[in-house]
């Protein structure tokens, strides 16, 4: 007897583990730059660049990319940046991982500190949690008809199917042009730059990700050697990575860091140095689905033999979310003895810290904090900044239902606006997007194989004649494999168009 066959390929959370580590080490301001008076601000990044996956542990090797803004009395300029890098080399053990498996590993920086040691000297503390998420793809098997014909049930089912997954390096360059009423540059004292509302989909043959690039600069002017101009960009982008598996009827989860970002300063179509070129790296772990409808055999039995049928458990997810939910967030910030007036807004950024996420009868509930940074200058070239945390608590009423292990969640900061000054109070704008996927989970018990017993059923060449009562719960199937019958004898010889049962029914079965 064949068994015709088909397999599905599902997604599983093998495991998932979040640790903190921390990091520090003293750094030496460069010769070339000025003695320190006062740290203004500092910021990091972190940044993965490798993971090894050995059976039982992962080896993730990257850095975290520090950066302070100061303030100096020497020279002409008083505002100045040191950028650096604090190595990290990190053992994961995760029982539960083998070789081949695709992790998904990111860090956040909880916290960051940079104290003057010396104005030649500091030190660099990052508190930083790294996150391990580890899905593998199994195949799940079934027996969806026989070759023989012999009496069968099917019945369907559906699921998402993961038709590939692998991780890939997207690559970006982008020219950000200094408007003509900006002075020339003579020197980059310091930059940031940032990638927001990322997005991907599936198209015929590729994956189509959209974007945008930001970068915030402060340098000095060529002219006047003492001016230090704040210069904004932003840059959206559309690009593509090869995917040949990619169709427009299925869809694409991804999930991305930023692996690498560099500023470089060039010249325009003058020849004048009037250009930022941004080269940012993305590493990317996608996974193509395709939803699957499959007509599967529930049960069968022989009527001239005995069938000996394998059964086995397995579950299957079909996709209930898959989408971006915004929020925006409100706070004020104090100016406190700062005269608004006399204080230009520089530059705002944010961070998403979250605490928890909480499972309830009503959804994915997020717990955590925005973490808001404004940056001001005055006439003076003085730097400001002023910080705000605005508490977060969002709800996530999409996911009710959905099976805990399969929530996949990443939260990003798509803006931030300050605005309105009024009573030394500034009215700062958030807005976030809560980058969710969830799943249902339904178990099945399926065929996995069916064979010829070893004892066949004698033929005693008459048939004989049984009365039934049905019960509740009966169905025309189990009756007719109780009994060694068919659905369509019970029904021709009990006259019936239809093998809907009444509790209580009479039937009349021959079993042969």
């Amino acid at each position: 007897m064949e068994n015709i066959k088909e397999c599905v390929n599902t997604k599983e959370k093998v495991g998932s583990v979040n640790f903190q580590i921390t990091l520090e080490d003293d750094f030496n301001v460069p010769d070339v730059k000025p003695d320190i008076d006062r740290i203004v601000t500092q910021d990091a990044y972190v940044e993965i660049a490798e993971q090894n996956v050995m059976n039982g542990r992962i080896m993730v090797n990257g850095s975290v990319c520090f950066r302070l803004l100061y303030e100096t009395s020497e020279g002409v300029i008083s505002i100045q940046s040191i950028v650096g890098k604090l190595t990290m080399e990190e053992m994961i053990n995760m029982d539960e991982i083998q070789e081949g498996d695709q992790p998904y590993v990111y860090g956040v920086i909880e916290d960051v500190k940079c104290n003057l040691i010396n104005s030649r000297k500091i030190s660099v503390k990052t508190l930083i949690t790294l996150n391990c998420d580890v899905n593998r793809v199994v195949e799940e098997e079934m027996v969806t008809d026989l070759s023989e014909p012999v009496q069968k049930k099917f019945a369907k089912l559906k699921c998402v199917e993961v038709v590939d997954e692998q991780r890939d390096i997207l690559r970006r360059k982008e020219k950000f042009k200094i408007p003509v009423s900006y002075p020339n540059v003579r020197t980059v004292l310091y930059e940031r730059v940032s990638v927001n509302k990322v997005n991907m989909r599936a198209e015929n043959g590729k994956i189509l990700v959209e974007g945008e690039v930001l970068l915030f600069a402060l340098y000095q002017a060529q002219q006047e050697e003492d001016e230090i101009v704040a210069f904004k960009g932003k840059q959206e982008f559309e690009s593509s990575i090869d995917c040949s598996n990619c169709k427009e009827n299925r869809f694409v989860l991804c999930d991305y860091e930023v692996m690498s970002r560099e500023v470089q300063l060039r010249e325009d179509e003058d020849g004048e140095m009037r250009c930022f070129e941004v080269d940012v790296v993305l590493s990317v772990l996608y996974s193509i689905l395709e939803n699957r409808e499959i007509n599967y055999l529930e049960d069968t039995y022989a009527l001239d033999g005995n069938l000996n049928v394998q059964r086995n458990k397995i579950t299957l997810k079909q996709l209930k979310v898959n989408d971006n939910y915004q929020k925006r967030w409100t706070g004020t910030l104090s100016m406190e003895d700062n005269d608004p007036a006399q204080w230009e807004l520089c530059d705002c950024s944010a961070d998403i810290l979250i605490d928890e996420v909480d499972w309830t009868d009503e959804g994915a509930k997020v717990e955590g904090s925005i973490e808001v940074a404004v940056l001001f200058m005055n006439k003076e070239k003085q730097l400001r900044l002023k910080a705000i945390s605005i508490p977060m608590d969002y709800l996530i009423e999409q996911c009710r239902g959905c099976d805990k292990k399969t929530l996949h969640l990443r939260a990003f900061v798509d803006s931030v606006d300050v605005s309105g000054v009024q009573n030394d109070m500034l009215e700062v704008n958030v807005m976030t997007r809560f980058s969710t996927q969830a799943f249902l989970s339904e178990n099945y018990e399926v065929i996995q194989e069916v064979e010829f017993g070893e004892e066949e059923k004698e033929n005693d060449n008459y048939s004989i004649y049984v009365g039934y009562r049905v019960n509740e719960g009966d169905d025309l199937w189990s009756i007719a494999k109780k009994y060694h019958s068919t659905m369509e004898q019970i029904m021709e010889l009990n006259h019936k168009t239809e093998d809907t049962l009444k509790e209580g029914e009479k039937l009349l079965i021959v079993t042969e």
